[in-house]
């Protein structure tokens, strides 16, 4: 058994933190710096665009899609053992497509492949630190996603500078080997008390059972999934399909967009730069202000407006021609998307606080819903680029289906809170209910066990009763009525 009071809200915690900043730092390094990696892909393997950025946004939702099933394989094995298995993944899956001549190899050894390693490895460091904090929850999740930030500022600059010394290939083997990092981040997370688990068998242990019975068993296990129920968190969950629908492939397509403008090498790369530097310093600060005791009842309708913010700054992004603008706007998007990916563990967590059990299943559901919208609004946004020839068109598409986003999770976000206050108010209702019915009988009992009467000595007649308590004796006295029934009466009640 583990004592709970080693590992919460603090000691090692801290430490699975640090681990979990690596994880993110790798992850959204990855994605970011695929923008640089898209223009380079599309001169060398002659592609279109809407591929190339299908490339991107498969290796996103594979990443996402496969996240219930590495909150399974945590549950089974552990956070630790799976982060390890999928940071070997991402190095040979990183390796084969260096190596492979041609596209659809590439595709595979970089979507699946590569996608799946990331699943197992950064699925775990968004579930792991909800397991070991709940004070301070919004924090330890701000301070590992963190390393988002970091990346941002300056894995774009290393993967352009790779490609420039070393090419595609060169540069995509330096990075298999760098994402070997993801094993040091999943060896740092303590190992908490095995979850058990709530089916029993049937039959007894020593019962022996067939290799199709096991792997039926085994695959019943990885597939079991338990989502908060209540009708807005279907809602809040589709809201992601949107959200990353216009979200996710704004950065895929930016740097190319900049360099159409005339923005080449360095000029382009320092957007993301800048974008990244901003959301460092307001994920730490979200961290401490979202654990405010004033502002937790509010977080949702907060974390809500970052999205409205940020479909509008993508919006502006489509007109925008001016390097000085575009820099503005994605100081104010790296501030947006501060808001709205630190705090969604932990929005999903506030929304199944009454069923804390769901909470790591639903975040896995979260991340498919992600996954879905990732591959959809990467593959439509490149090929209205193809049709058109130009990223006006693909970021008005963008904008337009964040928005949509928006409007799906401010309905999810203002149901959850009606429901929860008609809970509220239905508890207060049944507590007050049931604290004046105990009043009543209390003031009744204390009213008979306080009565000092005691029975005459003429009581022992058969007109009278007489009842005792601890040597105390009260007076009952019988009438009868006109049908000669008895019924016995008190004056003392």
């Amino acid at each position: 058994m583990v004592d709970e009071s080693k590992y919460k809200d603090g000691g090692w915690a801290w430490v699975v933190v640090f681990g979990a900043f690596i994880s993110h730092f790798m992850t959204c390094g990855f994605e970011k710096g695929y923008s640089v990696l898209y223009v380079e892909i599309i001169r060398v393997y002659n592609t279109s665009a809407a591929l190339s950025a299908a490339l991107g946004g498969f290796a996103s939702a594979v990443r996402l899609l496969l996240a219930p099933l590495s909150v399974s394989l945590s549950n089974i094995y552990s956070e630790q053992k799976v982060a390890m298995a999928g940071g070997l993944l991402t190095f040979i899956g990183l390796l084969t497509a260096a190596l492979s001549p041609h596209f659809t190899i590439f595709f595979i050894a970089y979507g699946a492949v590569f996608g799946f390693g990331l699943t197992l490895s950064y699925t775990p460091s968004l579930v792991v630190c909800t397991h070991y904090f709940h004070k301070r929850r919004a924090t330890a999740l701000s301070l590992s996603l963190a390393g988002c930030g970091v990346a941002t500022i300056i894995l774009p600059y290393l993967f352009y500078f790779l490609i420039s010394y070393y090419g595609l290939r060169g540069a995509m083997i330096i990075l298999s080997a760098f994402s070997l990092h993801y094993c040091v981040a999943g060896a740092l997370y303590y190992q908490r008390e095995p979850k058990k688990d709530n089916v029993q068998d049937s039959e007894p242990s020593k019962v022996k059972l067939s290799i199709s019975s096991r792997v039926v068993k085994y695959i019943s296990r990885l597939l079991k999934i338990k989502v908060a129920s209540g009708i807005w968190v279907k809602i809040f969950l589709l809201s992601f399909i949107l959200n990353m629908m216009g979200s996710s492939p704004v950065t895929t397509l930016l740097i190319d967009h900049a360099e159409q403008l005339g923005y080449i090498g360095g000029s382009s790369v320092q957007l993301l730069m800048i974008e990244g530097t901003v959301q460092l310093v307001v994920r730490i600060a979200l961290g401490f202000f979202f654990d405010n005791q004033y502002i937790k009842p509010y977080r949702g309708l907060i974390w809500t407006g970052g999205v409205a913010f940020s479909s509008l700054i993508i919006i502006f992004i489509a007109f925008a021609t001016d390097l000085k603008l575009l820099s503005s706007l994605m100081f104010f998007r790296g501030a947006s998307l501060a808001l709205y990916i630190s705090q969604q563990a932990v929005v999903v967590s506030d929304l199944c606080e009454g069923q804390p059990e769901t909470t790591s299943q639903t975040i896995a559901i979260a991340q498919i819903c992600k996954g879905i919208g990732t591959l959809l609004g990467s593959y439509f946004s490149g090929l209205i680029k193809d049709y058109t020839q130009e990223y006006r068109p693909a970021f008005l598409f963008l904008g337009g289906m964040q928005f949509l986003g928006f409007l799906t999770v401010l309905c999810a976000i203002i149901w959850a809170r009606i429901n929860a206050r008609k809970r509220i108010e239905l508890e207060v209702s049944e507590n007050l209910i049931h604290s004046s019915s105990l009043g009543n009988i209390s003031d009744i009992s204390s009213h008979v066990l306080n009565t000092n009467a005691i029975i005459p000595s003429s009581a022992s007649s058969s007109n009278e009763l007489s009842t005792s308590r601890n040597d105390e004796i009260v007076p009952v006295v019988v009438t009868k009525t006109d049908n000669d029934i008895p019924t016995p009466q008190s004056s003392r009640i």
